[in-house]
């Protein structure tokens, strides 16, 4: 066997994907290969690859279609190892397929949604070996922070902790890639003589060299892939504080090998967790959950050779299984068990919910849960907003502009609640970077406040990050045709001309071009994109809908023989889509 092994161009820096190699060069004929689509570059070179004679694919972290590389180069055995944090959904269910297309997944998220598409999937939990593991004095409390993204921030650092309960912070700052470096200005004197701030450096040795001095290190991100940061850091003996979400709360138990925090709705950590006693005891126990892990991942070596080198044996896990387990899944995980029985109409819904693990949830998932078990406006009275944080707050904002498009119709109270949590909490927020922008212009675009929505989307523009760009310009559209500005036009051409000149274009981009082309009256080039994406993809939410607006199309130009038969192959694939149906009353009745 010949593995050709796709891996994210940014892990030549950290190497954090080197231990997954080295095992299938232990076993198998395998070659690294860089993608750099994450930077805007090439992709991998598939068509090098075929010629080359390697016949299975593992594509770490960033997914293709299976389905384009089956036909196209013929490669058969694909594997996928798919980061909980930074992966798209819709690539799971191109896996779902009846070829020998699998999955291995480092996170217990992954593995619940792989294996409910039915996809043969590789529950794995890597582990390093503690051989470096330092026990450490926690008379005094050291904290180590790796500023990675804005998520995770010095301000929840600062509510979590008493300023008095700190010695001293190490900020490493070393954003990952599209973030910018925190220049902590806005930190006040007391905690501001407590920081020492460096920055990333090539040698492994100067990090470690630091890292070995702090006693307590915080997990830089909301959720992660496999956490290799900050598993690395409880392999020398530092205690993880993480936020409760996937992986941290797959590795750490609070208070008994960790602590867990709630980054969107941040609290004090109770002093006796921090005690001395406490802290020591809990590292004792880390070191048991380390030894005890590392066993088992020395062990999983044999399973993941197994598990490539083998031909898919169609063995799922089924959903009895997943059911009777619930209890021990994570929240986030039980809540998506949820939501897909919600979905199949499962008759044991309501006694699962009743066993939904709220307590240990975050804010996040327990504000989805009460919008879609209870239909609960997201501005809940119950709610201290001024306790979220930055991420805390545009996460309740994203779940707020879904709410309104399922109910466009706000009512009055809803609307004022909305457009004074807006003003008091949203507006006063400081370097809004693109999603905050974003957000911000679409809550006012909901309010029909359209010059406030305007100004917001135009300052979108000024940032790099595309699809951000894409959507402003969208909603400028949009917002001129409901003024009846006649340049509105001018925002889709714009739109599609950033979309066009992208190398990659994968399925949503596909489908953004035709209907932007739609938009603008050029029916040709929006059929044309729209039947490329019907055959580019297995995704049916993208299917039905290219089908809708092919029979649109068909309609517009007076061929309603050929609009009928693509409005009956949306309902083939989305059998509930309203105007589908309304569209075939209406031609049924002519």
């Amino acid at each position: 066997m010949k593995i050709a092994y796709i891996d994210r161009s940014f892990h030549k820096k950290t190497s954090s994907t080197d231990f997954l190699f080295n095992i299938l060069q232990n076993h198998f004929e395998v070659k690294r290969f860089w993608d750099n689509r994450w930077d805007n570059g090439k992709g991998a070179p598939f068509g090098k690859i075929k010629d080359e004679g390697f016949d299975t694919i593992l594509l770490f972290q960033d997914a293709y279609d299976p389905n384009y590389l089956y036909k196209k180069y013929g490669f058969k055995n694909i594997i996928w190892v798919p980061m909980a944090d930074q992966y798209n959904e819709k690539y799971l269910r191109y896996f779902s397929s009846e070829k020998n297309y699998k999955v291995i997944a480092f996170s217990e998220e992954i593995y619940l949604k792989s294996i409910l598409l039915g996809i043969e999937t590789l529950r794995i939990k890597f582990y390093p070996e503690p051989k470096s593991f330092k026990k450490k004095i926690f008379e005094k409390i050291d904290v180590f922070f790796w500023y990675r993204k804005n998520h995770i921030n010095i301000s929840q650092i600062k509510i979590l902790f008493k300023s008095k309960d700190i010695n001293k912070i190490y900020i490493h700052n070393s954003p990952d890639p599209s973030n910018e470096k925190d220049i902590f200005l806005s930190l006040d004197k007391e905690i501001r003589k407590k920081i020492v701030i460096g920055e990333w450096s090539e040698r492994k040795e100067k990090y470690l060299n630091i890292l070995d001095k702090y006693n307590l290190f915080i997990a830089p991100r909301l959720k992660e892939g496999i956490g290799l940061s900050f598993l690395e850091a409880m392999s020398r003996g530092l205690i993880v504080l993480g936020n409760k979400d996937t992986t941290m709360n797959e590795y750490i138990r609070n208070g008994y090998n960790g602590i867990l925090f709630d980054a969107y709705y941040p609290e004090p950590i109770e002093k006796e967790l921090l005690s001395e006693n406490n802290l020591s005891e809990m590292s004792k126990n880390l070191y048991k959950t380390l030894l005890k892990g590392y066993e088992r991942w020395k062990k999983s070596e044999i399973e993941i050779i197994n598990f490539i080198d083998k031909n898919k044996d169609k063995k799922t896990v089924s959903l009895p299984d997943i059911k009777q387990s619930f209890e021990e899944w994570t929240p986030q995980s039980q809540f998506h068990l949820l939501k897909h029985l919600r979905e199949i109409g499962d008759n044991d819904l309501n006694f699962y919910r009743s066993k939904f693990n709220g307590k240990e949830a975050n804010f996040k998932v327990k504000m989805e849960f009460n919008f879609l078990f209870s239909g609960i406006f997201p501005l809940s009275k119950n709610v201290e907003y001024k306790k979220l944080s930055e991420v805390g707050l545009m996460s309740l904002c994203e779940l707020i502009i879904d709410y309104y498009y399922k109910n466009p119709d706000l009512k009055v109270e809803e609307k004022n609640n909305l457009k004074n949590f807006i003003y008091r909490y949203l507006e006063p927020i400081k370097n809004k970077d693109s999603r905050e922008l974003l957000i911000l212009g679409e809550m006012f675009y909901i309010l029909n406040i359209y010059k406030e929505a305007k100004n917001y989307l135009k300052k979108v523009l000024e940032k790099p990050e595309i699809k951000r760009k894409v959507k402003a310009l969208f909603l400028l559209g949009e917002i001129c045709k409901k003024t009846e500005n006649l340049n509105c036009n001018v925002y889709y051409k714009k739109a599609l001309s950033i979309l066009e000149k992208l190398k990659n274009k994968g399925p949503g981009k596909m489908y953004l071009i035709a209907s932007l082309n739609k938009q603008l009256g050029n029916y040709k080039k929006a059929k044309y994109w729209y039947k490329k994406t019907i055959k580019s993809t297995i995704n049916p939410s993208y299917i039905s809908a290219s089908y809708f607006h092919l029979g649109e199309i068909e309609l517009a130009r007076r061929n309603v023989k050929s609009a009928v038969e693509n409005y009956k192959m949306c309902l083939r694939l989305n059998p509930h889509h309203k105007k589908a149906i309304e569209e075939l009353k209406k031609l049924e009745h002519k």
